[in-house]
């Protein structure tokens, strides 16, 4: 074996290349050192040896840019020469260097590998040099790519996004092994389907669209083709659909001509269902906002009438006492006091929406309330509307005011049965559920144990914009007159002060379901009284009373009244006023009737006051709204009782001969 060192090239930055010279004849050997040595631009680290064997040696020893090899050896003749070197060293790029100029030999050699055939008597030094740099350079080109190859492999089968590859006929030619991973598929099941059947209808048409659109640009301008992303449902092995992000791109040829569809698909399951539960979340909290807002609003509204109606009521009370004290027709007064009943029970609905409606819950079994339900159903919806009913054998009690409960089943089923202008079928149904809380069952309760309540019609159903309303107070999609908007509402505040809540169901002509869910209950609750609100008075009697109110209407309604009964009547239109009239005249005043909605003070403020000044005060609480936790604590503290706006004078009378009792 000899080793030389070959010229030294005027380019200083030029790579020494080492080259093995595989040839037993010396003059050849020295032909090829004198070649090599007349090279400018390339130095040689040059190493000859005369046989196989020593060139296998020195190619498994050292490091080698490449080798030119004789193919006649006198240890190896032809082809097997190159094909025992080259499977020892298949990294080292080799040049076969023979005598015979034999083109089949030649094809061979370079099928099996080799990186150029040269023949002895037709080489030059130029050609010599050129075939040894081209050879170098193709090699490292081969194991560039291979190396990039082997970088893509290792990406594609390891990410967990999907890659795939769409021909300009939108075939599929290639897919990641990823796909089998984020679908089930192995690659090649995935190769051998028809393309819409592992690719959407909706993703392959826009595919095909923008290839068609992104070709037509390319051809007729020089825009730049940027990736187009968008989000679709993709069929997995198991019949399931995944949310996939896809990004595809346009694949050009040397010409800038497309010919492909390179394209990255991520599943966004997770995401996706994430952004869906945060939107129905958002939209949740909306209405819930927009609720609370409306029944703000129209607890306030029905505040308002409820003074006004009070007015009307004491006043008509005193006209209808005065007529039957007179001997004269009362119908007159009468009927406005049952125009203002009916007034009442409409503030009513409203102030159930509110939830500031007055209730007195006991424990009641819903199928009971049911059936009362049915047989008024019966005998006031079309007989072409057949009722049907399933309700669950051992329901569980429910603590509610059952009054409100029938009044809000009753709605919902004239509802339903508008809905069956032509006939139909309605079913109400029960049963126990278990709620497992917010998140799984989308009714927004806290876990627990709740009665179901359903009533389902096949009607004409409701679209998503009127569902979107429908629980809002005047919203009606009934004629102008036929309705007033308020049922649905009302329905909505009077489960959701039942701790429960409403939940609609519906699509065009394919029917509604309403369903009521409301807590269930171990053990019974006391039910109250009712009393008749148009009665004339039934107690008279004396002493002073200081009536507190902010409404003018209000205090001199209540104050004729009073005085006719027999009292000596004081009025103050806030609770700083009234303190100052109280400390004057406490020894007067046997009664305080304290409003709680005022400005300046409200009842809440004033009533410890009064007590401050003298802890033996007689206070009759009165309010447009119902009973709540704060006129409970109230009463709790020495209060005498509790009004509602509006009464009459029979309660009026009532109440305070009551609340001035020793």
């Amino acid at each position: 074996m000899h080793k030389a060192s070959i010229n030294d090239p005027s380019d200083t930055n030029a790579t020494t290349v080492k080259l093995l010279l595989v040839e037993d004849t010396a003059s050849m050997a020295l032909l090829i050192s004198n070649l090599l040595s007349n090279v400018s631009s390339m130095a040689f680290e040059f190493t000859h040896v005369r046989d196989l064997k020593s060139a296998m040696i020195c190619a498994a020893e050292n490091p080698l840019d490449i080798i030119l090899l004789d193919l006649g050896l006198p240890d190896s003749q032809g082809l097997a020469t190159f094909t025992r070197l080259h499977d020892q060293v298949p990294d080292i790029p080799t040049v076969v260097f023979t005598g015979y100029d034999n083109e089949e030999l030649a094809l061979e050699a370079l099928r099996q590998g080799a990186q150029d055939y040269l023949v002895k008597d037709q080489i030059d030094g130029k050609l010599l040099v050129r075939t040894i740099r081209y050879a170098i350079e193709r090699k490292r080109a081969e194991e560039a790519l291979r190396e990039s190859e082997r970088r893509y492999r290792l990406v594609a089968e390891n990410i967990s996004d999907v890659i795939w590859y769409m021909n300009q006929e939108l075939n599929l030619t290639y897919i990641s092994p990823s796909i089998t991973r984020q679908r089930g598929f192995s690659p090649e099941q995935a190769l051998s389907f028809s393309v819409d059947e592992i690719i959407p209808f909706e993703a392959l048409s826009l595919a095909k669209r923008v290839f068609q659109g992104e070709a037509h640009k390319k051809r007729n301008s020089t825009v730049e083709m940027l990736p187009k992303t968008f989000e679709l449902q993709a069929p997995c092995q198991d019949g399931s659909l995944i949310w996939v992000e896809t990004t595809i791109t346009i694949v050009s040829d040397e010409h800038e001509e497309p010919v492909g569809i390179l394209g990255v698909s991520r599943d966004i399951t997770g995401r996706k269902h994430a952004e869906i539960a945060r939107i129905n979340a958002e939209q949740q909290l909306l209405q819930s906002q927009k609720m609370e807002a409306i029944g703000r609003l129209a607890g306030g509204v029905a505040h308002d009438i409820n003074n006004i109606l009070g007015a009307i009521m004491t006043t008509a009370s005193m006209i209808r006492l005065e007529a039957i004290e007179t001997e004269q027709d009362p119908e007159n007064a009468k009927t406005i006091l049952l125009a203002c009943k009916k007034g009442c029970d409409l503030t009513r609905n409203i102030l159930g929406f509110a939830r500031k409606g007055k209730y007195v819950k006991t424990a009641v079994r819903l199928n009971s309330v049911i059936r009362g339900v049915e047989s008024l159903l019966k005998r006031t919806i079309s007989k072409r509307i057949k009722i049907n009913t399933r309700m669950e054998d051992e329901l569980r009690l429910i603590e509610a005011d059952s009054s409100q409960i029938e009044h809000a089943l009753m709605n919902v089923c004239i509802n339903a049965a508008d809905a069956m202008q032509n006939g139909g079928t309605l079913t109400i149904a029960t049963d126990n559920v278990e709620l497992l809380g917010r998140r799984h069952d989308g009714t927004g309760l806290p876990p627990g144990d709740y009665v179901r309540l359903s009533v389902t019609d096949t009607g004409v159903g409701m679209d998503k914009p009127t569902l979107d309303k429908v629980f809002e107070p005047f919203f009606t999609t009934k004629p102008k007159g036929e309705g007033t908007g308020l049922g649905l509402s009302m329905v909505y505040g009077v489960i959701e002060n039942h701790q429960g809540t409403v939940t609609i169901d519906s699509q065009p002509q394919r029917g509604t379901t309403v369903t009521f869910f409301i807590p269930s209950i171990a053990s019974q609750a006391r039910s109250l009284p009712t009393r008749d609100s148009i009665l004339p008075p039934s107690e008279t009697g004396q002493g002073g009373i200081l009536i507190i109110d902010d409404e003018e209407m209000i205090r001199r309604s209540q104050q004729r009244v009073l005085e006719k009964l027999g009292y000596t009547v004081l009025v103050a239109e806030n609770g700083k006023e009234a303190l100052e009239i109280y400390r004057e005249h406490k020894s007067e005043i046997g009664l305080v009737i304290l409003d709680q909605i005022m400005p300046v003070m409200d009842g809440f403020e004033t009533f410890p006051r009064l007590r401050s000044i003298n802890p033996q005060v007689k206070v009759l609480l009165c309010s447009g709204y119902a009973k709540d936790e704060k006129i409970d604590a109230l009463l709790e503290n020495g209060a005498s009782g509790f009004l509602q706006k509006p009464f009459d004078l029979s309660v009026l009378s009532e109440e305070v001969a009551n609340a001035m009792k020793p």
